[in-house]
Parts: structure tokens; sequence; C-alpha cells
């Protein structure tokens, strides 16, 4: 690749340091990482003779700070799908972003189950589940140097006195509540054969809410194309959704040592929200703004057991079909967010 001078290409591109070798990389600046977390948690059992009741509670505070450089993200050379990010930023040629990320999340969880405890051919699980979760990002995303530069080459073209080496800011703010209903009832048919059924119904709850600021782009990246900052806001952004999903589950026991069995059981990841702006050149397409949730089907079937005293083993095969997955990519503006395959 043939650069006029050092750093920057004739195509917009930047260059820098390529990785030394396996297992090492050229970090171009510190990356302190700072993070604290509380936990109290409490569980209550009551026996109660024919079965256990017990009542799980926890709660969770996390907060974390932490820097990154970003000089790959910015390094993009210009085709029709990626916007020439050294373009955006007058080709400035040290073109190195230093990430400021704050993370504070805290969330609450509740279950009570009822388990039976008894010498019978039935036994079952049942219970409430109560989730809620709090989360807030923000990112500050700077340029060192870009507005010494765009005063000394570019005439103050980009300069804004509040945010002056700022080129990104995130403030992304989310609420989750989740409540479920589950249970579960294991038949033994004979000493050797039991079969187990169950289900989990759920309701969500999804609140999503985005600022977010371009200062070096100003007004062309607002989304009313006047605000100094660049700004746009997104939000709030809302989602329900509920669903059940279902488990079978059988085993045989061959004899003392092998066991077979077969199980039929489905799995859920709930959806969310990205943080892209909506307005001015970075704008996003509406569609990408929010992903939804995932599921999963899982057949499985296998033989397991013992080999003399000494060896174990077991043998599985299974089929997964997963529909409308979760995946992360990036947007024109070389954003990233989560997005859904088909299957």
């Amino acid at each position: 690749m043939s650069c006029a001078i050092p750093g920057l290409c004739s195509n917009g591109a930047t260059t820098f340091p390529r990785n030394s070798g396996d297992y090492e990389h050229n970090k171009l600046g510190k990356s302190p990482y700072d993070a604290e977390t509380d936990v109290v948690s409490l569980d209550v059992n009551v026996q109660l003779g024919f079965a256990t009741l017990t009542s799980a509670s926890s709660y969770f505070d996390t907060s974390t700070e932490y820097t990154r450089t970003e000089a790959g993200f910015y390094n993009v050379v210009p085709t029709a799908d990626n916007i020439n990010l050294a373009y955006l930023y007058g080709f400035y040629p040290r073109l190195i972003g230093v990430d400021q990320d704050t993370l504070s999340k805290d969330g609450f969880t509740q279950e009570i189950r009822l388990a039976s405890d008894w010498d019978k051919s039935f036994n079952f699980v049942v219970g409430v589940y109560y989730h809620e979760e709090d989360t807030n990002w923000r990112l500050d995303a700077e340029i060192p140097g870009l507005n010494e530069f765009d005063q000394a080459i570019l005439g103050g073209y980009g300069f804004n006195p509040q945010l002056p080496d700022d080129v990104f800011t995130i403030d992304f703010d989310t609420e989750f509540e989740d409540i479920a209903i589950f249970g579960e009832l294991t038949y033994d048919i004979s000493d050797k054969w039991q079969v187990t059924a169950g289900f989990r119904a759920f309701k969500q709850e999804f609140t999503a809410q985005v600022v977010q600021t371009a200062p070096f782009c100003g007004i062309f990246c607002a989304n009313d194309g006047l605000d100094e900052l660049g700004t746009t806001a997104v939000g709030p952004i809302k989602s329900d959704e509920s669903d059940q999903l279902f488990k079978f589950n059988t085993s045989y026991d061959i004899n003392a040592d092998t066991m077979t069995y077969f199980t039929v059981a489905e799995g859920f990841r709930r959806g969310g929200a990205n943080p892209l702006p909506t307005g001015g050149i970075l704008a996003s397409l509406p569609e990408f703004l929010t992903y939804e949730s995932d599921k999963v089907t899982n057949y499985e079937i296998g033989v397991k057991g013992r080999l003399g005293d000494k060896m174990t083993y077991s043998l599985a095969a299974y089929y997964i079909d997963w529909e409308n997955f979760q995946f992360d990519e990036g947007t024109p503006s070389a954003q990233v967010g989560v997005f859904n395959g088909s299957e």
C-alpha cells in the first residue's frame, strides 16, 4: 500500500503498526480497567414434609470504567459499503481513537419454588420467577490532537469549544423486566424407565433510550440538522414479549452401568436495542435500532455409563434448530450492532 505521507494513504486510509507476532498486540495507548461489583443473596428453605419450599433472592450492583484505543476502528479503506472515516476527520494522519467507557448495572431477582420430597412414583417442581435490571452505558470517544490539527490545517472546520477533541458520545439507558412461571413433572414408569415434562411461561418488557452526539460532525450529524453538537436522541424504544418453552426427557437404565436417554428442549434469548443514530450522515436504518429474540429447539439422544471401576463414557447425537439467531455486524457507518439472521 503506497502512502504519500507517514500514516496516511492516497485512498484515505490510515496505517498503523501491525501485530508483532502470535499472542502479541501493539497497543497505541494505555488501557486501564476498573470494576466493582456488590452482590447480596438470601436463600430460605422450609421443609413441609411432602415438599421443600425455597425462596431465592439476590441483588447486584456493578460499575465498570475502562479505556480502549481504537486505531483499527478508524482504519477503514473506503468502499461502496463503508464510509471513509479518515475523510470525516479531515484526513488527520494520527487517527487514533481513545474511548472512555463507563458501565453501571443493577438488578434484582426473586424465585420461589416448591419441590416434592416424598417416596412416590412421580415428583414435581413448580415456581414463579421475577427479574428486573437497569443498565446505563456512557461512552466518550475522542481523537487526541484532532482539535489542534483542525485549527492549524482545516481552519477550524470541526472545532467545538464544548468538546474539542470529542468525536462521539453515547448515553444508553435500558430497563428490563421478566416475570415467569415454571413447572416440571417426573413420572417413574418402572424402576428403570422415567419420563419428565416441563414448561416455562414468561412475559418480558424492555425499554431503551439513547442520546448521542458527534461534535466534530456538528449539524451534519444532528437529528434536526441544527444542533452544533450533532445530537441525535432515540426513544424510548419499547418491546413486550411473551412465550412458552417446553421440555421433554425420557431415560432408561439398560443395566446398573448403562443408561440411554432422549431429550427435546426449547431455549430462548431476549431481544434488545442498538445505540445507533437516526439522523445526519451517520444515520442508520430504522430497522437497525432493535433486534428480536432468538430461539432454539434441541434434540438429543445418547447413552452413558461405566466400563469397569475406572472408566466412564458418554456418546450423544444432537440436532439444534436455531431460529432468528442474533449476530454482531457493522453498519455502513462503521458502528456495530446486533442483528437477526433467519435460521
